[in-house]
């Protein structure tokens, strides 16, 4: 009796991590939260220098992604909003597999031996 109470519980904690993993990466994609920042990309102004044939060119890594019409603020967004939904994933899985072990502890276990005399008696 014991073992159906604890499948119960475990296989509920499992439903409930994935429901609340589900539930906070539908709330990232309609922008009702934010992800978390687990880095921030911020715009410098300096030069990154490079050779080139012997010559040497002068890049600046903002104006690049400027010219794509990217920041550094919609960079970063887009990563933490990746890696969020990456760690959720995980989070969501985790729960899979602690309700699919509830799941087990929940059902019986019933084994059903049919067999011939000449298997049981041993080797032959």
């Amino acid at each position: 009796m014991a073992q159906k109470i604890i499948g119960y519980f475990v296989l509920t904690l499992g439903i409930l991590i994935i429901l609340f993993s589900a539930f906070n990466g539908f709330q990232l994609i309609i922008k009702q939260a934010q992800p978390v920042q687990f880095f921030t990309l911020a715009s410098t102004n300096s030069e990154i220098p490079l050779n080139l044939g012997g010559t040497q060119v002068n890049i600046n890594p903002s104006s690049l992604f400027d010219s794509l019409g990217l920041s550094g603020t919609t960079i970063s967004f887009t990563l933490n909003l990746v890696f969020h939904l990456l760690i959720l994933g995980f989070i969501a899985k985790m729960g899979f597999h602690l309700a699919s072990v509830g799941s087990m502890l929940v059902r019986p276990i019933i084994v059903d031996i049919k067999s011939k005399e000449g298997i049981i008696k041993g080797s032959e």
